[in-house]
């Protein structure tokens, strides 16, 4: 019987950036354990090379790890090539959740056809006329 998880609606994890991975398929065996372990829970890779220092194809991480991770659901992807952002939201049919990361870039993230976005700075508005 699986775990009780309490409401979550699925587990997102980031990359090791201090051992980092050197290829897609050392990327694939790395979430591959985590994957498992919150099955059968939908499971989001976590892509910001800007802050972990990997910046592997994503589109190759898809159809590898598509292979490996069976409740692999998408990609939370903070990153600026929209390019390859495109590949990785139309590959297989869609079949994939891609997220827009950047806050400052949804409105472009959603334009290409990114199905939402995960941003701090959504967690909060400013109120700028009084009560």
């Amino acid at each position: 019987m699986p775990p009780d998880w309490g409401g979550v609606d699925a587990v997102g994890t980031v990359a090791p950036f201090y051992l980092k991975p050197g290829s897609v398929e050392e990327l694939v065996a790395f979430y591959k354990p985590i994957a498992a372990a919150c099955a059968p829970l939908p499971f989001y890779a976590y892509h910001i090379p800007s802050m972990t220092g990997i910046n592997l194809p994503m589109i190759d991480f898809l159809k590898n790890g598509s292979k490996e991770i069976p409740n692999l659901n998408g990609i939370k992807f903070t990153s600026n090539n929209f390019m390859e952002m495109i590949e990785c939201i139309r590959f297989d049919g869609g079949r994939f959740d891609i997220l827009n990361g950047f806050d400052e870039m949804l409105l472009c993230g959603m334009a290409v056809g990114a199905r939402g976005g995960v941003g701090s700075t959504y967690n909060y508005s400013l109120r700028t006329s009084p009560a």
